[in-house]
């Protein structure tokens, strides 16, 4: 039958251990109350089976160019912000000047009116 090799704590397996199935197969693996999190697969000629490394592998990848995707949309977002702050800055400065210079324009106008 299958046997298992390895650690145990409160009667489940617990840590690094080795579980033979009685096909011939072995799995090397990090077992946690008594499920098994991260494993390697050899088949009865002790071939490896990587399998579900690789889905990890192809996890944390994808988690990364998620992760990085992220930080290029952050950036993006924060030149868009600085963009309009310098933008709404300029407006307001132009509406400056341009109200100051019309104020200018129609003193000037009242000025020459009243020496008429």
């Amino acid at each position: 039958g299958d046997v298992y090799s390895g650690e145990f704590k409160d009667s489940k397996r617990n840590g690094p251990g080795v579980y033979k199935h009685k096909d011939g197969t072995k799995t090397f693996g990090i077992y946690k109350n008594d499920k098994c999190s991260s494993k390697v697969l050899f088949d009865s000629n002790n071939s490896e089976h990587t399998e579900t490394l690789m889905r990890a592998e192809e996890s944390a990848r994808k988690a990364e160019e998620s992760a990085t995707r992220a930080e290029e949309s952050a950036r993006k977002a924060e030149k868009v912000v600085k963009n309009a702050e310098l933008e709404a800055s300029l407006a307001k400065k132009n509406h400056k000047t341009f109200a100051k210079s019309n104020f200018k324009k129609a003193y000037k106008k009242t000025k020459a009116l009243e020496h008429q």
